[in-house]
């Protein structure tokens, strides 16, 4: 705390020197920053962004890892009902970045680094019914005041290095106002560079990343994965019912056979998610894969259209409030070889008229480009169901019907109306919601539009 106070003493000292790059004291971009992060890892993994723009001052957060929800606590209210206490829990690295101080050609930055991780997780029992969670974590903070150049990098060991000899380290670049000034090898590992198609996917990943939405993964994906689109775990499922029901053979019968004792001896790898890994990662190798998460900007579409361009990504992440036609189009033309996800409020509808919506969807079933369809969904009361009939067989392309019912009578009859429509509609999916008991009917049939909002996000 003496030390940001000083920093910031340090700063209002020299608020009176001239900006740097030019900058004028009054225009949009004095007293800005854009700071861009990169973490590495030990097996040369590789991070980066999403950028940060921030004034001088003001402290920014970013964190690459993974989150786990414990429940651990239980409240119970005045009437009695009970109140979970759910602890989200970041297992991977933070930082704090705050810059301060600024000066021409470069500014002092204050960053905290934080890498937890958790070593374990009790269950225990509080009350008759009631069981929590208590994690335990491993916490190692680290704080840096540095003086920084604009556009060159700041780093900052995290740890020893690996067997390979790479050391996981945290990269800065800070740059004055809303310039970004990307090292052109900071998506590309150590192990890749050189690679003429990482170098090209390197400069459109930097593009993307300059739009200040975008966060860029480079790790190593197993061959058996990009091959069979799943993991060695998936194909050696019933090897490990086998090894397992070897395992209680091997205890309980006095005279041994070579099989059982053969899958008995491996049953601790089935059941060891890291020899697995090793195993896959040896059967064929691995290549570096790229994924990409975007965040909802103006630069959205812009930044699809540019991975279009890349022979492939692993993983694409897209969160938008809302898409489009235009997005979904320009997705279409991505090569995604594990997952595509897109998240937001579909509004790529063409038509719309009573009980039938039309509506453009994105099917990707990997590896390779989704597909674009438009097709037809349905929201009918369940009392109204049957004469509808003749309304649905004629629609094209119907994919989704979806029954509603009002109150109790209605749900009796959703069974019966769900097989009537399901050996009318063989192509379509029929599904059921009952309101909850207690609404007023017309408030549920004010609402029937709603139930076309259900989420589809990319259909596989």
């Amino acid at each position: 705390m003496y030390l940001a106070a000083s920093a910031m003493a340090v700063s209002m000292l020299l608020g009176g020197l001239p900006l740097a790059n030019g900058e004028a004291e009054d225009s949009p971009s004095a007293g800005r920053y854009s700071v861009l992060c990169r973490w590495v890892d030990a097996d040369e993994s590789v991070v980066v962004g999403p950028k940060l723009t921030l004034r001088e001052g003001q402290q920014g957060h970013v964190a690459v890892g993974s989150e786990s929800a414990d429940l651990i606590g239980i409240t119970a209210d005045e009437d009695g009902a009970k109140k979970p206490q759910i602890a989200v829990i970041l297992e991977g690295t933070s930082i704090e970045v705050t810059p301060v101080g600024r000066q021409p050609g470069g500014t002092t930055v204050i960053v905290v680094v934080e890498q937890s991780k958790v070593i374990g997780t009790e269950t225990r029992q509080t009350g008759p019914d009631t069981f929590v969670q208590l994690p335990r974590l491993d916490i190692r903070k680290q704080r840096v005041i540095e003086f920084v150049k604009f556009g060159e990098v700041l780093t900052i060991p995290l740890g020893e290095k690996g067997v390979d000899g790479t050391a996981p380290a945290l990269e800065l670049v800070v740059c004055a106002g809303n310039a970004t000034n990307i090292p052109s090898n900071w998506t590309v590992p150590a192990a890749a560079r050189g690679n003429p198609g990482h170098e090209a996917s390197s400069q459109v990943l930097n593009e993307v990343l300059a739009t200040g939405a975008a966060t860029v993964r480079c790790e190593k994906v197993s061959r058996w994965k990009k091959l069979r689109g799943h993991g060695l775990d998936e194909d050696l499922g019933s090897l490990g019912d086998l090894c397992e029901l070897a395992g209680k053979y091997y205890s309980y019968c006095p005279h041994r056979v070579g099989l059982a004792d053969a899958l008995n001896l491996l049953a601790p790898v089935m059941q060891d998610p890291d020899c697995l890994q090793y195993l896959e990662e040896c059967l064929l190798g691995c290549d570096w894969g790229y994924s990409v998460e975007l965040t909802d900007s103006p630069s959205l579409v812009a930044s699809v259209k540019l991975l279009a361009g890349m022979p492939e990504l692993w993983d694409l992440t897209i969160t938008t409030e809302h898409y489009d036609y235009g997005l979904l189009h320009y997705l279409a033309k991505v090569n995604v070889l594990h997952d595509l996800e897109l998240c937001g409020e579909n509004r790529a509808v063409t038509m719309q008229d009573g009980c039938m919506r039309q509506q453009w969807r994105l099917y990707h079933n990997g590896p390779g480009r989704a597909t674009l369809a438009l097709e037809a969904t349905a929201q009918v009361f369940v009392e109204e169901a049957e004469s509808a009939l003749p309304a649905l067989k004629a629609a094209e392309n119907l994919r989704q019907v979806l029954i509603v019912a009002e109150d109790e009578a209605g749900a009796e009859r959703l069974a019966k109306t769900q097989e009537i429509l399901e050996k009318a509609l063989p192509n379509a999916n029929i599904s059921t919601f009952t309101f909850s008991p207690g609404a007023a009917t017309a408030d549920n049939r004010a609402r029937q539009g709603s139930a076309f909002d259900f989420d589809w996000k990319v259909i596989r």
